[in-house]
């Protein structure tokens, strides 16, 4: 057992050609009967990842204990990493924190954990491509350069942590694994996987940043937007036996913070920042879908949207999907509207 900085951990390992054989070597390890209900995340390395999920997939469909509702998730390097060296914050386990981070990560947006009931819905969906969370270990930025013992937010001690406390290492979600039916097909960066998620859903509020209207003491200021209410949809029309896709995105904004004063609630300024939070979202969809469309896969779930409303046409395009997809050409509709400006309506006001 390690226990470091209030983290109880204790690690066990079992080998073996199959899960259920790696499982069964645990026995003669651990004195205790290992029950998988309790599984809160399954996590996968990137090598694992690239050979296949089947296996994983299937242990987590077919065995009585472990729940298809787990939660999966792929990291760069090997898996193990993540158990050894994530020393944890406010939790006692990394599956407890993971729990937590799948809990807040619709308000930032960048990022989504998926169970494995979800992998499979999708995998066995006619065109989509299946997608989860992407998790790291991440040095604390609160010590770096700093010396130990150097007071509160110090440096970290030889055994891992700092003088405080404060772990040196902490877990973080880092974006998307996008799959190629049941194999690691590339990683999504946390802005092509919010360009995915404005498509999928997914996303309960987040920032989007736009430059003010109007600039402070000649530079250039910036506007933090909070998205309050998101929807999407995808429409698929038919011309000359061709699908034309258009993506549908409607949001509503709220003025979270500005950086120079005046009161850019009035019509024309929150008209110009509507136009450009727009713009923002259109540009990470697009940029995405080129993403999806160099790797050959559908994690928008294009083709099933084909297959719900034009039948006939998916006919003639399912055998060669997703590889039909690089085709087309993807349109979107992304309409934006100020709703509210929080508690207060001007920025701060300097004396002339």
């Amino acid at each position: 057992m390690v226990v470091e900085g209030g983290r109880q951990v204790w690690i066990a390992r079992g080998e073996g050609y199959t899960i259920f054989q790696a499982v069964r070597d645990m026995a003669l390890k651990v004195p205790r009967r290992l029950y998988w209900a309790h599984c809160t995340a399954v996590i996968v390395g990137e090598q694992a990842a690239r050979s296949g999920l089947t296996a994983i997939l299937d242990f987590g469909d077919r065995d009585a204990e472990l729940r298809r509702g787990t939660n999966i998730l792929v990291v760069r390097g090997r898996a193990e990493e993540i158990i050894i060296e994530s020393e944890g914050s406010l939790e006692q386990t990394v599956g407890m924190e993971i729990v937590g981070l799948k809990k807040v990560a619709s308000i930032d947006g960048h990022s989504r954990v998926t169970s494995i009931h979800e992998v499979l819905l999708d995998l066995a969906a006619p065109g989509a491509a299946p997608f989860t969370g992407s998790v790291e270990i991440k040095d604390n930025p609160a010590l770096v350069g700093t010396d130990a013992g150097g007071g509160q937010g110090g440096g970290a001690s030889s055994g891992g942590s700092s003088g405080e406390g404060q772990p040196t290492k902490f877990l973080r979600l880092a974006g998307l694994a996008q799959l190629r039916h049941d194999r690691l097909a590339d990683f999504l960066d946390p802005t092509e996987a919010r360009g995915l998620l404005w498509v999928r859903g997914g996303i309960a509020s987040g920032i989007i940043n736009v430059k003010s209207p109007s600039d402070f003491k000649g530079q250039p200021a910036w506007v933090a937007l909070e998205v309050l209410r998101v929807s999407q949809g995808i429409e698929v029309q038919a011309r000359e036996n061709r699908p034309e896709i258009t993506v549908k995105v409607n949001m509503e904004l709220s003025l979270a913070q500005q950086s120079s004063p005046g009161d850019l609630t009035m019509p024309a300024p929150a008209l110009s920042m509507e136009r450009q939070a727009a713009t923002v979202v259109a540009n990470e969809i697009q940029a995405v879908v080129a993403k999806a469309k160099s790797l050959n896969v559908d994690p928008f779930a294009f083709g099933e949207a084909i297959h719900q409303q034009q039948p006939k046409l998916w006919k003639e395009l399912e055998k060669d999907w997703p590889q039909g997809l690089k085709d087309l050409d993807i349109k979107v509709e992304c309409k934006a509207r100020i709703r509210r400006s929080a508690l207060s309506g001007k920025g701060p006001q300097e004396n002339p």
